[in-house]
């Protein structure tokens, strides 16, 4: 019986480090002042858990969008976002 709760408490800690890893590299920060357009290649570890990322960040005026992707051993997340400033 502590095998099994071992073994389960092994693997949602593997889940969590991935998860943290993924969130991590993810990198949707704006372009440099008088840039309008961003990328960027990402990597993160959290206690032997790897991910890598991309991410593409363009502003126009007031509007902004961020795209990014990232991927471990298991998982993947993406995200989109879209803003305005005033």
């Amino acid at each position: 019986m502590a095998n099994s709760f071992t073994n389960i408490e092994r693997s949602l800690t593997k889940k969590i480090n991935q998860g943290a890893a993924l969130a991590s590299v993810i990198d949707t920060r704006l372009p440099v002042d008088g840039k309008a357009q961003r990328i960027s290649f990402d990597v993160a570890t959290v206690e032997d858990e790897y991910a890598f990322g991309a991410a593409y960040v363009a502003k126009k005026g007031s509007f902004d969008m961020s795209l990014g992707y990232a991927r471990s051993e298991n998982d993947g997340l993406a995200k989109a976002s879209v803003g305005f400033s005033w």
